[in-house]
């Protein structure tokens, strides 16, 4: 399968700029897991679920969080493969997860990990919920990946360096005849939600083969989601990057796009 490849990453280093620590109260997300690859295809539907639950109890670990600490579980799964309801059921069941711990469904043609993701952090920010557990599996597009994300005050992100905040999101439409048009308008949405100005993001992803509204431009293939949101992820690491932005298409005109940012010290 295809991933993300950002032009202009040859072990560059940024120079020093004074960027702000990420805003408080922005969840933190605390740890990204992909099950290993030659696994995940040609699986069985129930070993899949086995796999993706190993996965999530990995994502776990390496929060230092347990199953009893998970207030919601997200699961995204493309709508081809049907039954995603059932299926997440069972992949709570598989976890063991308290019977009282919410199970969300996200269903997209592509980009099911951003959406995922986009729940889980407005679940936080309304309180609902204090740590999530995403379940992003894989279809055709989009690589199975777990991932934890809590609110800025929980204590596991005390004893874990988070891999960044989650500062803004945003969703938007547009006729699909628009093309290049909505991957644009989304990402100027996100940007205004989290107060940054063009010349602030030092890194950005974008799922198509077009310019982003950043100057940005990527060659995503068919990694979309989760697998998107790494690569963005390891460009900001290798750019030493603070300030970051992924936006795709989710097919049928819909788009999404999240602005992050990594912290550059730990509390």
């Amino acid at each position: 399968m295809n991933t993300a490849q950002v032009h202009g990453c040859s072990h560059f280093r940024q120079p020093p700029v004074a960027i702000p620590q990420p805003r408080v109260g922005d969840p933190l997300l605390l740890a990204v897991v992909l099950p290993p690859g030659d696994a995940r295809h040609g699986l069985p539907e129930g070993h899949l679920h086995r796999l993706t639950a190993c996965a999530l109890r990995a994502a776990l670990r390496r929060a230092r969080l347990r199953l009893d600490q998970v207030d919601e579980l997200v699961y995204a799964c493309p709508p081809a493969q049907g039954g995603c309801s059932h299926a997440a059921l069972e992949l709570s069941r598989l976890l063991r997860l308290p019977a009282t711990v919410p199970v969300s469904v996200v269903g997209s043609r592509s980009g099911n990990g951003l959406r995922a993701l986009q729940l889980a952090a407005q679940s936080i920010r309304s309180g609902e919920a204090r740590c999530v557990l995403i379940a992003a599996v894989g279809g055709a597009a989009d690589d199975t990946a777990a991932l934890v994300l809590v609110a800025a005050d929980h204590p596991a992100a005390r004893c874990v360096p988070p891999l960044a905040a989650i500062v803004a999101s945003a969703g938007s439409g547009a006729d699909p005849a628009a093309g290049t048009a909505l991957p644009t308008a989304v990402t100027r949405s996100c940007l205004e939600r989290a107060g940054w100005e063009r010349a602030e993001v030092t890194c950005a992803v974008q799922a198509d083969d077009e310019d982003s509204a950043v100057g940005t431009r990527a060659y995503a293939g068919q990694a979309t989601g989760a697998r998107i949101l790494l690569s963005l992820l390891d460009e900001m690491a290798c750019r030493a990057a603070t300030r970051g932005l992924v936006t795709l298409c989710t097919g049928s005109g819909q788009g999404v796009a999240i602005a992050i940012q990594r912290r550059t010290t730990h509390p």
